[in-house]
């Protein structure tokens, strides 16, 4: 495939599954409040095509939390991914609607 000129050709987002076991708060999930797993999914923008799973982890992790520990250390210095809000905070490979990225450390200063 060609490139396009895009820094980014993956995005990425965290979605809760409901699980039936015991209740812990540690599980539980804002968005359909009740227990549940978290998996990270990444989808090509050219393609559409799944391109990435991470999980599970409990409902309590946060998406920076869980792309911290596998997709940023996965990415090398001029890959990006794109996602939403809650990944706000790795602007050196994750690109979000803030509207800031840093592409290097001169940039960001």
């Amino acid at each position: 495939m060609g490139d396009t000129g895009n820094d980014a050709l993956v995005t990425i987002d965290g979605t809760d599954m409901k699980v039936q076991m015991h209740f812990d708060k540690r599980y539980f999930s804002h968005k359909f409040c009740s227990k549940g797993l978290r998996y990270e999914v990444g989808i090509c923008i050219l393609t559409g095509y799944i391109v990435w799973i991470n999980g599970p982890f409990r409902c309590g992790y946060s998406d920076i939390e869980i792309a911290r520990q596998c997709v940023v250390g996965s990415l090398t210095l001029n890959e990006m991914v794109e996602a939403d809000a809650g990944y706000q905070g790795e602007d050196w490979h994750i690109r979000t609607p803030s509207g800031e990225h840093f592409r290097s450390q001169k940039e960001k200063k």
